[in-house]
């Protein structure tokens, strides 16, 4: 096959067309992480914007009613990992192999034996980063700890489609709770590698002790984790200079974060909570503040914006003097 044949859309679409069927397979972070699709991309950021809620009060008919401004948030997430690998597949191995040696086995290979682990211990290591409370693991009643959990997760309001990531030591104390149910069974959301079954509401997912490293168990909700594979391309080259063969070549760009808004559905089983991951929290970047108003009142901790600099309020005052000369109720924030 002429090399302008071999990297053609369609040839590259073929490998990672392998390359996503045999992650799919053998990842078992899948059901962690985000869809791609819900997010939006801008060079190797994106960016996510909250504010806070305003207060319910009582109205007043006849006017006075106390409104306020939005604090708003911006938090930037920008992509750390360039990951590469290249290999050949020389023609003499592939005949020696009647052709099982050759590019199509080399891509699946290290798509299950090299980039899935590498994404999973990056996912999962993100994850952990983020844990918002720990339940202190029992060996002697597993099955209290994971009661402990879902007690946590009922106040969150999340009843529905929790996992509920294990060890093999941890899944021995509680295998006999588990539910299995039938492949395909409708009630079963989530079908993953290392999928056990259901307890108490959780799919069940049995992974190896170096993705949960000091973690008996890690409970969540779905697509906590955000990981966009901002690049995964491949190519595939029969013409290279000094040997008869193929070289193949991967490039991935990504990265791994949780949305503070998610932190508080990652909760572990463990001795100690992991500590937790600034880079996998992303950066954040505060709009400047509404302006000062005269005579308007403020809470502790309000921001506002006078003369071009940011002030905080000390305490609750009634915005009877301006920030820049009144030390006692308000402060420049550097």
């Amino acid at each position: 096959m002429p090399y302008q044949d071999l990297n053609t859309a369609t040839s590259r679409d073929k490998f990672l067309g392998i390359i996503e069927k045999v992650l799919e397979v053998h990842t078992y972070s899948a059901p962690l992480v985000l869809s791609n699709d819900a997010i939006v991309m801008e060079g190797r950021n994106f960016t996510v914007t909250k504010s806070d809620l305003a207060k319910l009060q009582d109205y007043n008919r006849n006017g006075g009613n106390q409104y306020d401004y939005a604090k708003t948030e911006e938090k930037t997430y920008s992509l750390d990992q360039e990951k590469y690998w290249g290999r050949v597949v020389d023609l003499l191995d592939e005949r020696d192999s009647n052709g099982q040696v050759n590019i199509d086995y080399v891509v699946a290979r290290q798509s299950a034996e090299v980039v899935a682990p590498y994404l999973d211990k990056l996912r999962f290591d993100a994850a952990l980063g983020n844990v918002s409370a720990n339940v202190d693991y029992t060996e002697a009643s597993p099955y209290d700890n994971v009661l402990d959990v879902s007690v946590k997760l009922d106040e969150l309001g999340v009843e529905k489609e929790r996992l509920l990531f294990v060890t093999p030591k941890f899944y021995k104390g509680i295998k006999k709770e588990i539910v299995k149910l039938p492949q395909g069974d409708a009630n079963k959301a989530i079908v993953s590698k290392g999928y056990v079954g259901e307890l108490d509401g959780f799919s069940v997912i049995k992974v190896p002790s170096k993705l949960l490293p000091g973690v008996q168990a890690l409970a969540t909700a779905p697509g906590v984790v955000v990981s966009p594979l901002q690049v995964n391309e491949t190519k595939r080259n029969n013409n290279v200079p000094g040997l008869f063969g193929e070289l193949v070549e991967q490039l991935l760009y990504t990265g791994a974060f949780v949305f503070d808004f998610d932190q508080k559905y990652i909760i572990s089983i463990a001795s100690a909570k992991p500590e937790a991951k600034p880079e996998a929290q992303g950066t954040v970047k505060e709009r400047k503040p509404a302006k000062f108003v005269a005579g308007k009142a403020y809470k502790a901790e309000d921001k506002v914006t006078y003369n071009g600099k940011v002030y905080k309020a000390s305490k609750a005052n009634t915005g009877a003097t301006a920030p820049d000369t009144d030390s006692t109720n308000w402060s420049a924030v550097v």
